[in-house]
C-alpha cells in the first residue's frame, strides 16, 4: 500500500487564491472600462482603493490619510509613492509648494514624505474612483450567481465571525481580514514574514539555485523577489 497523499492546501493558500481570484476579475473589468473613458493603458490593483477612496477631490493632507486609513506612516508612505508613480496622484511636499516631478524630490517613492505633505487625484484617479465601487458591487453579484448565494453567504457570515469583522460589504472585505489576521498569528512567532516563507522558502532545495530561476518556481516575477532575497541573507 502507497503512502503517498495528497496534501490538503493551508488555509492561508485557500484564502489568498480566493481574494487573488476576486482582485484579478475587478482588475480586469477596471482596467478595460478606464480604457474606454479614454485612459488607456493606466492600471492600478484594487488594493489601492483602500488608499485612494479617501483622497479627496481638491486634496488630502497625509496626516489625514494617516487618520483615515488607520495605516502607519510605514505603511502609508510607499503606497502613495506607487500612486505617483503610475500616474494617479501629484504630490506637494508642502503646502504652497510646487507639485514635485519625476527625478526630483523623491518621486514616486516615500523619499521625503511628511504629515504636512498633500496628495492630489489626477484626472484619471477621479475617474477610477467614480468606478471601482460598481465594479466591485457587480463582481460580489457575479461571484453569487457562479458559487450560489447561500453558499457566499456562508462564507462571508463565517469569515466575519472569526475576524469580528462586518459581514456587509464585499467578499473581498473578510477574506482579506481573515488573510491579515492568519498572517499576523503566524508572525508573532516566525522570524521570516509569511509572505515570504510561504511563496519563497519552497521553492529552495539542497542545491544551489539561479537567482532568475525563482520567478519560474514561484510564480513571484519583479519587485518582489529582491526583498525576498534581502530577507534570506539577513538584509533589508
Amino acid at each position: 500500500m502507497s503512502n503517498n497523499r495528497v496534501l490538503e492546501p493551508a488555509l492561508s493558500t485557500l484564502l489568498a487564491q480566493a481574494l487573488m481570484a476576486f482582485q484579478i476579475e475587478v482588475d480586469n473589468e477596471f482596467e478595460a472600462q478606464l480604457a474606454r473613458a479614454g485612459f488607456p493603458g493606466f492600471k492600478l490593483p484594487v488594493v489601492f482603493w483602500s488608499l485612494l477612496r479617501h483622497v479627496d477631490n481638491v486634496g488630502t493632507p497625509v496626516v489625514a490619510l494617516l487618520e483615515r486609513t488607520g495605516w502607519s506612516a510605514r505603511e502609508l508612505f510607499p503606497m502613495i509613492g506607487g500612486v505617483e508613480r503610475w500616474g494617479y496622484v501629484e504630490v506637494r511636499l508642502e503646502v504652497g509648494r510646487p507639485v514635485r516631478r519625476p527625478s526630483r524630490d523623491g518621486y514616486g517613492s516615500s523619499r521625503r514624505l511628511r504629515g504636512t505633505s498633500v496628495v492630489i487625484p489626477k484626472a484619471v484617479c477621479r475617474r477610477a474612483k467614480e468606478f471601482w465601487p460598481p465594479i466591485i458591487a457587480a463582481t460580489d453579484d457575479r461571484w453569487a450567481q457562479r458559487f450560489g448565494r447561500v453558499m457566499i453567504g456562508e462564507l462571508r457570515s463565517s469569515l466575519a465571525a472569526i475576524t469580528g469583522t462586518d459581514a456587509e460589504g464585499s467578499i473581498a472585505d473578510p477574506l482579506a481580514a481573515a488573510l491579515e489576521a492568519f498572517t499576523r498569528e503566524v508572525e508573532a512567532s516566525s522570524p521570516v514574514p509569511m509572505a515570504v516563507a510561504a511563496n519563497f522558502l519552497p521553492a529552495l532545495s539542497a542545491d544551489p539555485i539561479r537567482v532568475r530561476e525563482l520567478p519560474g518556481r514561484t510564480g513571484v516575477t519583479g519587485r518582489p523577489v529582491v526583498p525576498a532575497l534581502g530577507r534570506w541573507s539577513g538584509r533589508e
